[in-house]
């Protein structure tokens, strides 16, 4: 009966894991399909938004097979620790899948951190870039200055664009590159008008100057969101923190506890259930942060 139980569990996180990895195994043209018309029109996807493209954004340099590669090897260890320890053979399966889950989605973590922090610096440098362009009237120049002002990592991306653009690249080619190394919405928003108002003839700077305001707006939405679900977050890590604690400390000061946790089928599922209900509740604390893609 274990043995089942255990087997549903494992091909449960197997189909788990491959449904969450699905970007880097079948790609992303079904998200792409769920974009505005006018989005996929206007701006080329050059590439996947994958771990890989993450990675690259973060600034870690390695490709995607070296990554599962890499976590691939501390999931085994880690299972290797508790098979020896825990003498659990199932559980350190299931240690090994949740470890290539986690190293995904610190990445995943890691890349929302990032976007935030272009978020805040988006609608300051949007706000200066219209105020230089209605004065000079040079796009690129405007880029320029504006990037002396920006702190990283908006800034490096700022200077990119510009250095692409000297040399040789056209305008929309350079603001379409820059969009998506951003993966910012309103900065994709941004690129939309400045090609469509360069086309129209149209004023560029009142277009940078709505994007700004639209970004400002939501920015004080999101502020609001996150100081109502603070309480419950904490909480969560409260609980996330105090189980795993408690069977710590049953394990360490309770000898024969141990023994039957090791020992007997009842005490190996007691562990495998514990720890997986603890990685799912943080899977779902951590995976997908709705407030911070507002």
């Amino acid at each position: 009966m274990f043995g089942i139980l255990s087997t549903l569990i494992v091909l449960t996180i197997m189909a788990w894991y491959f449904y969450i990895s699905r970007k880097n195994f079948l790609g992303e043209e079904i998200l792409y399909q769920a974009e505005p018309e006018n989005v996929t029109q206007l701006l080329q996807h050059y590439g996947k938004k994958d771990t890989e493209f993450k990675l690259h954004r973060l600034g870690v340099r390695i490709n995607y097979s070296t990554f599962l590669i890499l976590a691939g090897a501390v999931g085994a260890w880690l299972a290797a620790v508790a098979l020896i320890a825990l003498n659990n053979p199932i559980l350190a399966v299931l240690i090994f899948v949740f470890t290539m889950v986690f190293a995904h989605c610190q990445v995943d973590i890691f890349y929302r951190k990032r976007k935030a922090i272009i978020n805040e610096q988006a609608e300051v440098a949007l706000q200066m870039l219209s105020g230089l362009y209605k004065v000079a009237g040079d796009l690129i120049d405007s880029l320029k200055k504006v990037s002396k002002s920006t702190a990283s990592p908006l800034k490096e991306e700022i200077e990119q664009t510009v250095a692409e653009y000297y040399a040789g690249k056209d305008l929309s080619s350079a603001l379409k590159d820059f969009a998506f190394r951003i993966d910012n919405r309103d900065i994709e928003l941004f690129v939309q008008g400045v090609i469509l108002s360069e086309h129209y003839g149209t004023d560029t700077s009142q277009v940078v100057q709505h994007v700004a305001d639209t970004i400002r707006n939501r920015l004080l939405l999101r502020d609001e969101l996150k100081a109502e679900t603070h309480g419950k977050s904490a909480t969560i890590n409260i609980f996330l923190i105090l189980a795993p604690l408690a069977l710590a400390a049953i394990w360490f000061f309770f000898p024969s506890v141990k023994e039957i946790l090791t020992q007997t089928i009842a005490g190996k599922l007691v562990i495998t259930v514990v720890i997986t209900v603890e990685f799912i509740a943080w899977y779902l604390t951590r995976k997908e942060s709705v407030v911070d893609e507002l």
